[in-house]
């Protein structure tokens, strides 16, 4: 017996995403956007992205899918840079639920939060 399936990590993966695992998700202005997981990339897709460069706007053009969604992205007033703040966040999320910290509180911590509420007034 193993200590890590990945075979069924990815399976989840793809069950929650609806897809094939390999997307985050993140929502601005209304409408939810979707973009290539920096953790899932192929070795091809990596090696893409080594062709593409440092330019940051043609970094986020590849990562949200290609120009027409770049444009979409744009039109609604984004920005490379906000792109990257919502990949920072979505990595930041990623290490806490690693480290075992809550991305919410739980009934615990909501709990405390409440009964110093009542303690502040």
């Amino acid at each position: 017996m193993t200590d890590i399936d990945l075979d069924q990590i990815l399976a989840k993966r793809a069950e929650s995403r609806g897809d094939e695992g390999n997307t985050f998700s993140f929502s601005f202005k209304g409408t939810e956007w979707t973009a290539r997981d920096p953790q899932m990339l192929s070795d091809e897709e990596k090696d893409e992205l080594a062709d593409i460069g440092d330019n940051d706007i043609d970094v986020a053009e590849w990562f949200l899918g290609g120009p027409d969604k770049y444009d979409a992205f744009i039109a609604a007033g984004g920005s490379s840079s906000l792109f990257f703040q919502a990949m920072k966040a979505y990595n930041d999320k990623l290490t806490d639920e690693a480290s075992g910290k809550p991305t919410r509180p739980n009934r615990s911590a909501r709990r405390s939060a409440a009964s110093s509420k009542r303690k502040a007034r």
